[in-house]
């Protein structure tokens, strides 16, 4: 796709209204009429106008496609925004092999079999995010922080005093992050695509809340390979462990408040963790450098959120 600049004069005409030409080049590459619907968007200083999309239906043919692919497909398209997955083979799907589709549907928010025939499974997902608001969606990342955060809680706790039975509960938990995680990319890539979704005021809060959404998924699993490693382990620095807990309180903390202070308290506990577990004794304790690890990073895409330079508007001249 190439990106083409166009500068244009404000007209004025009658009744108040105001115009702008529109590049006939690109009115015939979408093949545009005379009285067809354009879609304006304004938008922080920004008015968009293109031609009205919606999310099609992609069609996949797995006859010669293993179930580990077909479950990469369908996740990708689904957190790409698909509204309709339409996987068949050239023969028989085996019962294996749909049960394995059924059990991904599953595992995805707002998703169903639609049908399902000897030779192909339809699926389908309702989409929430025409009616969602700024709101909503702050509460969705607000959440998956929340998720995170009372898990390594819990899971240090369980660690100091070995309750095997938290332990094990946790990595059950963890399991359910990635059906909120998968869902959070899909309404960020459908406001990426289509702006008359996107509650922000620029793309840019896109990209960091993308960011953001992906470092809190590694951070879930780096905390379930801790809890796997850790009913192997006889010992974690316990010392390690606290600060670990003290860096995601203090990282949810500054996501909520944006106290600066909090920066230099996070990266001192960093330092701290990396020099104690500079040797790891066991991989709980590898594991555990690196869930502490993405403590900064979510400080760092907490930080590309907020310390964005004003915008000051270029002086005009009338003519």
């Amino acid at each position: 796709m190439r990106v083409t600049w166009y500068v244009r004069k404000l007209q004025k005409i009658r009744h108040g209204s105001y115009v702008i030409s529109i590049p006939p080049e690109w009115v015939s590459k979408e093949g545009l009429r005379p009285h067809n619907e354009l879609y304006l968007i304004t938008n922080d200083g920004c008015l968009f106008i293109y031609v009205p999309y919606e999310s099609d239906s992609v069609s996949i043919d797995v006859t010669n496609i293993d179930n580990t692919t077909i479950k990469y497909l369908v996740l990708t398209y689904y957190m790409q925004g698909a509204s309709e997955i339409y996987i068949y083979s050239q023969k028989p799907l085996s019962a294996e092999t749909k049960r394995f589709i059924k059990d991904i549907i599953r595992k995805l928010r707002n998703s169903d079999v639609a049908d399902m025939g000897l030779t192909y499974v339809l699926m389908k997902f309702k989409d929430e995010t025409p009616f969602i608001s700024l709101n909503d969606f702050l509460q969705e990342v607000d959440n998956m922080f929340k998720f995170v955060v009372n898990a390594i809680n819990d899971l240090i706790d369980a660690l100091i005093n070995y309750d095997s039975v938290i332990i094990e509960e946790i990595i059950e938990r963890t399991e359910d992050f990635d059906k909120n995680y998968r869902y959070i990319i899909r309404i960020i890539s459908k406001m990426a695509q289509f702006p008359q979704y996107n509650v922000f005021s620029s793309p840019r809060e896109l990209i960091a809340y993308a960011a953001l959404s992906k470092d809190l998924s590694r951070a879930v699993y780096h905390l379930s390979k801790v809890a796997r490693h850790a009913m192997d382990s006889n010992s974690i620095d316990s010392e390690a462990l606290i600060l670990t807990r003290k860096s995601y309180n203090d990282v949810y903390k500054f996501y909520k408040t944006y106290n600066l202070e909090l920066v230099t308290h996070l990266r001192n506990n960093y330092e701290e963790i990396r020099r104690r577990l500079a040797k790891p004794v066991n991989f709980a304790e590898y594991e555990l450098r690196r869930l502490a690890a993405y403590s900064i990073a979510l400080m760092d895409d907490i930080l590309n959120i907020y310390l964005v330079p004003p915008k000051k508007k270029k002086l005009m001249e009338n003519n």
